[in-house]
């Protein structure tokens, strides 16, 4: 099991809290950068590791690509108790190489976090003991732990 670091929670948290405006319409590519970044660049960055962080959970051995929120709020947030959601749209490169993408309903509520497959295609199912398929129970994260 990946351990979720307080970046990656201050990641989602700032992926389905962050309006519109503060996400980049297009996908987050690039890795996360240590340097300060302008507030789009650093929406991207968030929402690459929110991506990546979600993978890995879910494909421990697959490479992130990119990742794209599709819908914000996510129209089946009310099915999971979710205070706010967002739909998110993952591509990556499994194992044996081949390009997947992997639909997830990213939640939060106060205090936890899940994330929820809603499709993947992968014939490799995805792992079924990924914590995030529950709520998970994480402090809140502060501005300072989400810029980092």
């Amino acid at each position: 099991m990946i351990p979720l670091t307080p970046h990656m929670v201050a990641a989602i948290f700032h992926v389905v809290t962050a309006s519109a405006a503060e996400t980049p319409a297009g996908t987050a590519q690039q890795p996360p950068g240590a340097q300060p970044r302008p507030p789009a660049l650093a929406a991207a960055d968030n929402l690459a590791d929110a991506g990546g962080a979600i993978l890995k959970c879910y494909h421990h051995t697959a490479t992130y690509r990119a990742a794209q929120v599709v819908q914000r709020p996510w129209n089946r947030q009310t099915e999971f108790g979710a205070a706010q959601s967002a739909l998110i749209r993952i591509e990556y490169d499994g194992m044996t190489g081949a390009h997947h993408v992997m639909l997830t309903g990213l939640m939060v509520r106060p205090n936890a976090i899940r994330a929820f497959v809603v499709e993947d295609a992968n014939a490799i199912g995805y792992n079924k003991k990924c914590e995030l398929m529950q709520w998970v129970h994480v402090a809140a994260p502060s501005d300072a732990a989400a810029r980092k």
